[in-house]
């Protein structure tokens, strides 16, 4: 008789203890607790500047890890690009739109002859 009340006590102590730990109410001054400790410890342990260069090495650290990436997946030549300061590429560029320029304003002047061209074969009214 005994055995069997003790048993039934356990099994009440076990399910007391896993409802109170499942439930949220018991976990939040525990959390509490621990973002108050942390955040003490940042304040008088961790210096103010890590907390800035620790980011910061850790972005270009990603940023080149990437750049590696998009390396190995596109087979990019490791030739160098033209840049903005290569002055061939500048006077190709100047060349380039200059051409475009001069081809567009003969177009231009061309259909202004035209329409005047037609306004003058026209008959006035």
């Amino acid at each position: 008789m005994r055995a069997s009340e003790f048993k039934r006590s356990v099994l009440e102590i076990l399910w007391i203890i896993k409802t109170s730990l499942t439930t949220f109410w018991f976990w939040l001054p525990v959390l509490y607790a621990a973002y108050f400790y942390i955040q003490l410890w940042m304040i008088f342990i961790v210096h103010p500047l890590t907390i800035i260069i620790l980011p910061t090495i850790l972005s270009i650290y990603v940023v080149r890890e990437e750049k590696k990436r998009k390396q190995a997946r596109y087979q990019f030549s490791s030739t160098k690009s033209r840049e903005a300061t290569n002055t061939r590429w500048k006077k190709a560029q100047s060349t380039y739109f200059t051409h475009y320029l001069k081809k567009n304003m003969r177009a231009r002047r061309d259909s202004i002859q035209e329409d005047e061209e037609q306004e003058e074969h026209k008959e006035p009214v």
